[in-house]
C-alpha cells in the first residue's frame, strides 16, 4: 500500500467494525469523495451503503461523522456485493480464466501457483474457498464435467481468511496447466506480470468464466466489507469502464485482477460483485496467506 494512505487508513481501522455493525452500512474503505456524482481529488473514508436516509431517519447512535482523524468520512450509494461462484471449455493445456466445476457450483481458475513450503514442489489451481470447498473435494475443468467428467485437480487447502477468500487445488498432473498465461482479448493466452498491490484510480482487467473479459478502475481501497456475515479485511473496489455494463457476474469468482497498464501485473483475486462493482483481495496477502507463488 502508497505510504501517504497509512495514516487514513489507521483512522478507517478505528472506526470499521463499529460501523459494519450498523444494518445499513456493507462496506468501509479508502477512496477519492465524491460531491453531486462527479469524483473530487479529496482522500476520503467511504461508507457503502444501499441507500442513503435523511439524518432524521438515522437513529442517533448510528450517525456518522463528518470526519475521523482529521480524514472526511464519505458515505457512497453502492449495492451489496456477493460471492459470484456459478469460458465453458475444456483446454488442456489451461490458462488462467477458463470456467471450473466444483459439485454443482461454477467458478473461475484464476491462474496457477506453486508451494513455497520447504520440500513441496507441488504445483496448484488458485481460485476462492466458495469456489473450491471444500478440502479434498474433485475439481473439474470443462462445461461438460457431468457427461464427460475431466478431473482437473483435488482442493488442497483454503478457506475463509481475515484477507481473503482463496484456496487452492493440487493438479492431477502438471501438463495441464499453461503456467504464468491468463486470457485477454478475443481469449489469447497472455503472460502474466509480477504481483503488487493495488493503487487507488488505476485501470485494472479480468478475465473471468461468465463476461470473460472486463476493464474497469479501482474505486476504492484498504475496503473492509461484510459478505454473508464475515468480514473481509484489505480488499479493493473495481468499478466498470466503458463499455463495460458491469465488471463482473455469477461464475466470475476467482478470476486474477491485472494492471490495465500492458504488463498485467496481478494485482487481486476476484472474489464477488454487486451487479455493477467487484471486489477482490489483494493477491501479494493470498500468496503470504497460503505459502505459494506464480
Amino acid at each position: 500500500m502508497a505510504e501517504n494512505y497509512d495514516d487514513i487508513i489507521k483512522a478507517k481501522e478505528s472506526v470499521d467494525k463499529t460501523w459494519l455493525g450498523w444494518s445499513n452500512v456493507h462496506g468501509v474503505g479508502i477512496g477519492y469523495k465524491t460531491v453531486n456524482n462527479q469524483k473530487t481529488e479529496e482522500i476520503a473514508i467511504c461508507v457503502l451503503t444501499e441507500k442513503k436516509l435523511p439524518e432524521n431517519e438515522v437513529r442517533a447512535d448510528e450517525l456518522l461523522p463528518k470526519r475521523v482523524g482529521g480524514f472526511p468520512v464519505d458515505v457512497v450509494e453502492t449495492p451489496r456485493f456477493h460471492q459470484e461462484a456459478d469460458n465453458e471449455e475444456r483446454y488442456r493445456p489451461c490458462p488462467g480464466g477458463a470456467q471450473i466445476e466444483v459439485g454443482d457450483g461454477l467458478g473461475t481458475v484464476g491462474g496457477f501457483v506453486h508451494s513455497t513450503n520447504p520440500g513441496e514442489n507441488d504445483y496448484y489451481a488458485l481460485s476462492c474457498f466458495h469456489v473450491l470447498e471444500p478440502v479434498g473435494k474433485k475439481v473439474y475443468q470443462s462445461k461438460w464435467s457431468i457427461l464427460h467428467p475431466y478431473r482437473f485437480a483435488t482442493t488442497s487447502r483454503g478457506g475463509y481468511y481475515a484477507d481473503a477468500d482463496a484456496a487452492i487445488a493440487k493438479l492431477d498432473d502438471n501438463g495441464y496447466a499453461d503456467y504464468g498465461t491468463v486470457f485477454g482479448a478475443n481469449e489469447a493466452r497472455t503472460a502474466l506480470g509480477p504481483a503488487r498491490a493495488p493503487v487507488l484510480n488505476e485501470g485494472v482487467r479480468k478475465y473471468g468464466r461468465t463476461t470473460r473479459l472486463t476493464q474497469g478502475t479501482i474505486k476504492t481501497i484498504a475496503l473492509t466489507v461484510r459478505i454473508d456475515g464475515r468480514l473481509f479485511y484489505n480488499q479493493f473496489q473495481t468499478d466498470p469502464a466503458n463499455p463495460y455494463p458491469r465488471f463482473s457476474e455469477s461464475g466470475d469468482s476467482g478470476s486474477l485482477v491485472v494492471s490495465d497498464n500492458g504488463l498485467q501485473e496481478v494485482i487481486g483475486l476476484h472474489a464477488g460483485g454487486n451487479g455493477f462493482s467487484g471486489f477482490a483481495a489483494e493477491i501479494t496477502r493470498v500468496l503470504a496467506g497460503l505459502n505459494i507463488a506464480f
